[in-house]
């Protein structure tokens, strides 16, 4: 009697934890199983949608303002941007629409398409092609239809956040039940398998008592039969009992994290983060669909999150380099060219100028004056005679503002005449300062203060890094072609250092630019450099990537200055005027 209730017991009990685990398991299986790649799925169907959607948006807009834009639509460079944006349409149209199928989506989508066929494409097909409609008329068609275009995106867009949202709902739902019903489950096995372990243990013990109290006279085969049957059962339930025992424990855990999960709704893990991290975050779209997102983290929060992004992803850490203080460039003084046959007047005027911050030289005519000049010396301003041998100031001035290298140097005529024909001659050649001989210092010094003033406002940093280097155009060219290669190297090897993780010799690398950028005197390519090195000592890669491609585009700009300038017949070109020729 006693085994065979032994037998019943063990029976149950193996069904009692066979159906909770089923209980357990088969839910979450089905769940799974259920949802399959739906979820993934669903997420890459939206992120195509919206990445079509914000393409449409970018070419809509361009389309608005080639259609403001006061340029006629037959012209070609009009023409091959009208041509850019159809195509660039239609491949985000085979984008959203190949996204959209099937979705909570797709009404919004048709509308969108009909509203391209049939107003957006004929207005624009009119719009290219006027023919004998008034052009105003059909600007007003265009842009009105790519209003209503522009509103029908907005649709889409919004009919995708919530297709979206109710997929994610329908997900956590499922999860949610599946957690419920586990822990129900366990709520009904768990009280059932601690009742009949404890009759088990208790037939156990009777069961081991009686066996102690058998009194064997006589060995009796059959008893004996028996009882090793019987110790043999004895084993098997004590395995059976540990196993058990397992199980209940495993069963306790589970309907602590259903009864958790019931009382936390279940979120997606970006989802929470970004909620957990609200204005602790920022993200950035660089080029390529390449998708950076930032979190600042307290460093007891970064201890956790740590072991877990070195197993699943990249992880890389960044030591903020020490800066040191950037190059001080100084600032180049003015020169002044002093012209005159008399040696006392030279040395008069250049004690009346002693004051003055600047660089002077000596010529003793016009003739050697115009060697100083052609020979590549920078001068910001001349104080010539009028009455010379070889060259007098008249032959001479005229020869200077007639070569459109010199055309903006100040002239100042230091003469004793004062006759209205001479006057009159002086303003013909564009000169309309005078010294008048005997010297006074205050006159000298009030006009050669307003001529410097005037030649340093017409300058541009290029012009002033020229005039301190103290080259000629065609050097100054060649020595933006030289930073323009360093620039590009350097833009390189900072890529190459990120994904090595070498930033403290990506910072340096970048860092030795500053110096040589500003004494070419490109303030945009400076700007964009210090941009860079800001982003390194921050510690954020996806904006160092963002802001190293707006130094390539400052970088591009300076070739093509630098190209400009070694042009056939451009190298007398004045440096004020090299980036309105670029």
């Amino acid at each position: 009697m006693e085994l065979k209730r032994l037998q019943s017991l063990i029976k149950w009990m193996l069904v009692t934890a066979i159906v909770a685990v089923l209980g357990g398991s088969v839910p979450s299986l089905w769940v799974t199983v259920a949802s399959g790649p739906k979820p993934l799925k669903a997420f890459r169907q939206h992120d195509q949608l919206r990445r079509g959607l914000h393409q449409l948006r970018l070419e809509v807009n361009h389309l608005a303002v080639v259609a403001s834009d006061s340029t006629p639509p037959s012209d070609p460079a009009t023409q091959r941007r009208l041509d850019g944006i159809e195509s660039s349409m239609e491949r985000a149209f085979k984008l959203v629409e190949s996204s959209a199928a099937g979705t909570r989506a797709g009404t919004a989508w048709r509308q969108l398409y009909e509203s391209y066929e049939s107003r957006l494409q004929p207005a624009l097909l009119a719009f290219r092609r006027p023919g004998q409609s008034d052009l105003g008329v059909v600007r007003g068609q265009l842009l009105s239809s790519r209003d209503e275009f522009e509103s029908l995106l907005g649709r889409l867009d919004r009919a995708a956040v919530e297709g979206a949202e109710r997929g994610l709902n329908e997900v956590s739902s499922q999860q949610l039940t599946t957690a419920a019903v586990a822990f129900f489950v366990a709520v009904l096995i768990l009280p059932l398998l601690v009742i009949q372990r404890a009759n088990l243990n208790r037939s156990l013990t009777q069961m081991s008592t009686t066996v102690k109290q058998v009194k064997v006279a006589v060995p009796d085969p059959k008893m004996s039969e028996d009882l090793m049957k019987v110790a043999g059962r004895v084993r098997e339930l004590e395995s059976a009992n540990e196993i058990l025992e397992s199980q209940v424990a495993e069963l306790r855990d589970l309907a602590g994290r259903a009864e958790a999960l019931e009382q936390h709704p279940v979120e997606t893990g970006l989802e929470a983060a970004l909620k957990f991290l609200k204005g602790r975050s920022r993200a950035t779209l660089g080029k390529d669909g390449q998708l950076g997102i930032v979190f600042n983290l307290k460093p007891e929060e970064l201890e956790k999150v740590q072991p877990l992004l070195q197993t699943e992803t990249e992880f890389v850490k960044i030591e903020p380099p020490a800066a040191p203080e950037p190059p001080v460039v100084e600032a180049s003084k003015p020169t002044i060219l002093i012209i005159d046959d008399d040696r006392l007047n030279r040395t008069i005027l250049r004690s009346c100028i002693a004051e003055l911050e600047v660089n002077v030289q000596e010529a003793e005519n016009g003739e050697k004056a115009w060697q100083v000049l052609d020979g590549g010396t920078h001068v910001d301003l001349c104080l010539c005679d009028l009455m010379m041998p070889e060259l007098d100031g008249f032959g001479f001035a005229k020869r200077v503002h007639g070569d459109r290298r010199f055309e903006s140097l100040d002239i100042i005529f230091c003469t004793a005449s004062t006759e209205k024909e001479h006057v009159a001659q002086a303003a013909e050649i564009g000169v309309n300062q005078y010294v008048v001989k005997p010297f006074n210092k205050e006159d000298v010094l009030k006009n050669v203060r307003i001529a410097l003033e005037r030649s340093q406002s017409r300058k541009d940093p290029m012009a002033v890094a020229q005039e301190r280097l103290g080259i000629d155009a065609e050097s100054y060219a060649q020595l933006m072609s030289m930073l323009n290669r360093e620039v590009t190297e350097t833009i390189t090897f900072v890529r190459t250092a990120l994904t090595r993780g070498q930033r403290r010799a990506a910072w340096t690398r970048i860092n030795s630019l500053r110096g040589s950028s500003q004494m070419v005197g490109d303030s945009g390519l400076v700007q964009a450099i210090m941009a860079v090195e800001r982003e390194l000592e921050q510690g954020d890669v996806f904006f160092i990537i963002t802001e190293l491609e707006k130094l390539e585009e400052a970088n591009r700009r300076m070739g093509q200055v630098a190209a400009h300038i070694t042009k056939p017949g451009r190298q007398d070109k004045p440096a004020e005027n090299l980036a309105e020729a670029a």
